[in-house]
């Protein structure tokens, strides 16, 4: 299967609604539908009720409003049980309203919805400044969304707030890397180890073509950092599929140089690092690392006001936490490989092909793609900087030859890591 575009993988498109979130408060819920009708929209609300006995990912029309419903008990449950918490303590985190906060415009713009209203009430703590806070939230949309979108945000204020956060003592000496088992992501953590920092992985897993490879790999890079897999977070987190909208997200779709567009997974970055906020906040882990970096194109939450907007946003809230990019700060695929060497990144054990593996192609022999776009730039990194890259392909991939980055800088961090 060859879609073309986006509007080839929605799962739906509903462009006269605006997407919420059920607090479980009926006069407030009520109140947000109430909102929602006035502005001439269609309801459409998601659910993160534990009670529901249906399946995940279930929509409803009822009453003229659509519902559409997800258990995240087990992902919440699999972040309390790594940083020895509860439930009750993951739930009352800036991270889970981040999360029903991404989740809302994921949505949104998964269906092609130009419209999101969040109500306060499911902010752990009272803003400081309500105003300010909507128009950073908005400011975190913009720059988090393809551009072809426009998503107008509203922050519904309410009276009533969660009031049940519990503040952490900070370790200052502790990151939270966001790990996919890419060249990009696995760079930051061996960057991240050769700055003298403790590296707390985090794996979210979203229905990928790659997952099963990505987490062979996941579990190899944890042992060559030596850190046992008790330390790593894996989260199984499969509401994004259900949204669609992404060639990623389906095994049957093959991603090439013509449709490579349809790569892009609406606002997914910022449902994982809301994850990673979580995990930050119940372990009073002050930064969660990126991997973005200057030669991912496609994507407008890896950008630097991307990430400048969403820091914004967290720092508004009054939280300690800082989300890093160390790759933004200089070059391209090429610099992160030739770095990654010399840190000692085995790249057998990185994977950065979108397409589906199989669990029974998995492991070291596995061939990538060599179709897709991530196939063809790690595979012509390899190639200018002369090195044999470890892993196989089925078809020789494009070679590109552009590349991103300030070089300058690029030279600046290598000096901080003592490499020449």
């Amino acid at each position: 299967m060859e879609p073309q575009t986006v509007d080839d993988l929605r799962n739906l498109t509903l462009r006269d609604t605006a997407v919420s979130v059920k607090t479980g408060n009926p006069a407030i819920d009520s109140k947000v539908i109430e909102n929602i009708r006035k502005r001439g929209r269609v309801p459409f609300i998601l659910s993160f009720d534990s009670s529901y006995n249906g399946t995940s990912g279930d929509i409803f029309n009822d009453g003229g409003s659509y519902y559409q419903f997800f258990s995240i008990d087990d992902v919440l449950n699999r972040i309390a049980e790594n940083t020895n918490s509860t439930l009750f303590d993951a739930r009352n985190t800036f991270g889970y309203f981040l999360f029903m906060y991404s989740v809302a415009v994921a949505r949104a713009e998964s269906m092609a919805s130009s419209a999101v209203v969040i109500p306060q009430s499911v902010i752990p703590v009272r803003p400081r400044d309500p105003d300010q806070l909507h128009q950073l939230l908005q400011k975190l949309t913009d720059e988090g969304t393809s551009r072809d979108t426009n998503i107008t945000l509203d922050l519904l204020l309410a009276d009533d707030t969660k009031q049940g956060h519990e503040e952490r003592d900070i370790a200052k000496n502790n990151v939270a890397v966001l790990i996919s088992g890419g060249t990009d992501s696995i760079g930051v953590a061996y960057i991240e180890r050769g700055l003298g920092k403790a590296i707390s992985p985090v794996q979210i897993l979203y229905g990928q073509a790659a997952r099963h490879q990505e987490s062979w790999c996941v579990e190899r890079i944890a042992e060559d950092l030596g850190l046992g897999l008790d330390m790593l977070c894996r989260v199984d987190m499969p509401v994004l599929k259900r949204f669609g909208a992404s060639g990623l997200l389906r095994d049957d779709v093959k991603i090439t140089e013509k449709n490579k567009k349809i790569e892009y997974v609406p606002f997914r970055n910022t449902v994982f690092i809301s994850l990673g906020m979580i995990h930050a906040e119940l372990t009073g882990t002050p930064y969660i690392a990126i991997g973005a970096n200057h030669d991912d194109t496609l994507a407008p939450d890896g950008t630097p006001s991307y990430v400048e907007a969403i820091n914004a946003v967290i720092e508004s809230a009054g939280w300690p936490i800082r989300i890093i990019a160390p790759l933004l700060g200089f070059g391209g695929k090429p610099e992160i490989i030739r770095t990654g060497k010399e840190l000692g990144v085995n790249f057998s054990h990185t994977w950065s092909c979108h397409s589906y593996i199989p669990p029974e192609e998995v492991g070291s022999k596995a061939r990538a793609c060599g179709t897709c776009g991530n196939c063809s730039t790690r595979y012509s990194a390899f190639l200018k900087l002369g090195f044999e890259d470890p892993i196989g392909y089925k078809k020789v991939p494009k070679i590109r030859t552009n590349w991103a980055g300030p070089q300058h800088n690029y030279e600046a961090l290598r000096r901080t890591l003592n490499i020449k």
